[in-house]
């Protein structure tokens, strides 16, 4: 939560005009009370005027929450006092459609980051009712930000791991498909 009011901060966009913000705690037994502590401590770090209507924090059953999870894609496990999850900002259009996923870098040094590029085309794409196909989910995954160069670049790590994977998985199921032709000449 406080990188996304970090990149609100850094965002042209203003909240209430442009966009929305919406969450949902995990935690079902966490109360409307926790969530309203919760937005006075983030509003803190946003430097812009925002409406209290602008940002729900919400709370709900273990049910509903876990309707809302499931319906979105998001996953999430309770150990203990803990959750492990993985982190990322949904963007609904207006009709409550998911529009695109944006999924925060994690630095050692500067911990996890929203680009404020990303961020806005991910407001505009929602906003205009946009859902991101798969192929730019693809393109989104082989390019990574490099903030030094302030530009996007093939992230040649990921492509030759996906590929690396993805070659190892057809060979074992040509191996496999082979096998069972030779077994099914054998009997014959």
């Amino acid at each position: 939560m406080t990188d996304i009011a970090e990149v609100i901060n850094k965002s042209t966009l203003e909240p209430g005009v442009d966009y929305r913000v919406v969450i949902l705690s995990m935690d079902d037994r966490e109360t409307p009370k926790n969530a309203a502590e919760k937005k006075r401590t983030i509003f803190n770090l946003i430097d812009k005027n925002i409406a209290p209507d602008d940002w729900e924090f919400l709370t709900g059953s273990y049910n509903n929450i876990k309707k809302i999870a499931d319906a979105t894609g998001f996953h999430f496990k309770r150990e203990g006092t803990q959750f492990i999850h993985t982190t990322s900002l949904m963007f609904l259009t207006k009709d409550g459609m998911l529009s695109r996923y944006l999924y925060p870098r994690y630095k050692k040094r500067s911990g996890f980051s929203i680009l404020p590029f990303s961020f806005k085309l991910a407001v505009i794409d929602a906003t205009e009712g946009k859902v991101i196909p798969s192929i730019g989910k693809l393109l989104a995954f082989c390019f990574s930000y490099d903030p030094q160069g302030r530009a996007y670049v093939i992230d040649i790590l990921k492509i030759v791991g996906a590929s690396t994977i993805l070659t190892v998985g057809l060979v074992i199921l040509i191996l496999v498909k082979k096998k069972k032709i030779n077994d099914n000449k054998r009997l014959v």
